[in-house]
């Protein structure tokens, strides 16, 4: 299905009762699902606007502090560990989830191995902490939302994928989702892997969300998203070396709690009958801001309206570079089209913000 013609297959929730649903977070306390988790928290003060009957969230090493808002009435976020790896756990846990929050239940993975980055090298822990994981909460969630004699799946399932399944190679017009996917790195690879596995096992209910570049500029400095921190980081370093960013690394670059909020949005979203005759595929969008640009442009941005206490020392530091002539082999310009969203219904009341619009 072309991206630019997607026919809508959601429509927003209604506000009744019965579309309520809960949300399992697996993978709360990274960059991303802590954010959704935030988000999730707030929209269940007020079920009855958001759709969001209940939250409940994993984490694998430490348990978070991401909690249920101060002087909220929402019931608290309820915290579980799981290692992903385990699929007996995972299994347990969905079907835990879609037994005592049901009827009706979205599980969103947000959860991710540590990969250095996506020009990261890659390697089997990375491989299957992409792909299998991910294969075994989706086919759980499959199951447990079968119910005897249902013909459709109560349960929902949203996977996180990336821009770094396109190559990149100027010039082209935005990505839609169904362009032609030609990963330059393992990480693209391995995401291509994912959204393949995930086509396979035709859930009957199942999201793949694409996303670019995530920000999240925190109150204090530990709070920095990696993209965030890599540049703070930088500019607080006492050498005078030159700090190199690329203008020509173009990408839909998103706020990680406008994501968040894109989420719930997507989870909650009440599904209609198909319109096509595809049988059981994924709905596939581009969730990621409208507007695109660079990490130079980023930089200047954040010393511009937030880190006056790093501009002289950014001063003679910070320069402009070409990633196409630097010998390193990353995409260029991963702008893709993100009118996906609301075509599908799936997104239709959040803004994706700009960094020009955020950081003002």
């Amino acid at each position: 299905m072309n991206g630019s013609r997607a026919r809508a297959v959601y429509r927003p929730y209604d506000g009744s009762a019965e579309s309520q649903r809960g949300l399992l977070v697996i993978g709360g306390s990274g960059e991303l699902g802590s954010a959704l988790v935030r988000a999730a928290a707030e929209a269940a003060e007020t079920p009855t606007v958001s759709g969001v009957r209940a939250v409940w969230a994993t984490y694998r090493t430490r348990r978070p502090s991401v909690c249920t808002p101060v002087g909220s009435k929402a019931p608290s976020v309820r915290w579980f560990y799981l290692d992903t790896a385990d699929r007996r756990a995972t299994s347990d846990l969905i079907q835990r989830a879609s037994t005592e929050i049901g009827p009706l239940l979205t599980v969103v993975f947000c959860a991710v191995p540590k990969h250095g980055g996506a020009a990261g090298p890659g390697g089997d822990d990375i491989r299957s902490g992409i792909v299998d994981h991910v294969l075994y909460a989706a086919e759980a969630t499959k199951l447990a939302g079968m119910v005897e004699g249902a013909e459709r799946s109560s349960c929902r399932f949203v996977a996180i994928s990336t821009d770094q399944v396109f190559d990149g190679v100027p010039p082209h017009p935005p990505y839609t989702t169904d362009a032609p996917r030609r990963p330059l790195n393992p990480y693209g690879h391995y995401k291509v892997e994912m959204e393949d596995t995930l086509q396979n096992i035709h859930h009957p209910d199942l999201v793949i969300a694409r996303t670019s570049l995530i920000l999240t500029l925190g109150m204090q400095p530990h709070e920095d998203g990696k993209a965030i921190a890599f540049l703070r980081s930088a500019l607080i370093e006492t050498h005078e070396k030159p700090l190199v960013l690329f203008t020509d690394e173009i990408r839909n670059m998103s706020w990680s709690n406008d994501l968040a909020e894109a989420l719930v949005e997507v989870a909650t979203a009440i599904r209609c009958e198909r319109v096509t005759m595809d049988g059981d595929t994924a709905t596939v969008i581009h969730l990621a801001c409208p507007e695109t640009t660079n990490r130079f442009a980023l930089a200047q941005r954040l010393l511009s309206t937030r880190w006056s206490e790093y501009r002289h020392r950014a001063a003679g530091r910070i320069t402009p570079g070409l990633s196409a002539e630097s010998g390193l082999r990353r995409p260029l310009d991963l702008t893709m089209d993100v009118t996906s969203m609301a075509e599908t219904g799936l997104v239709t009341r959040t803004r994706l913000r700009s960094i020009f619009e955020y950081l003002q």
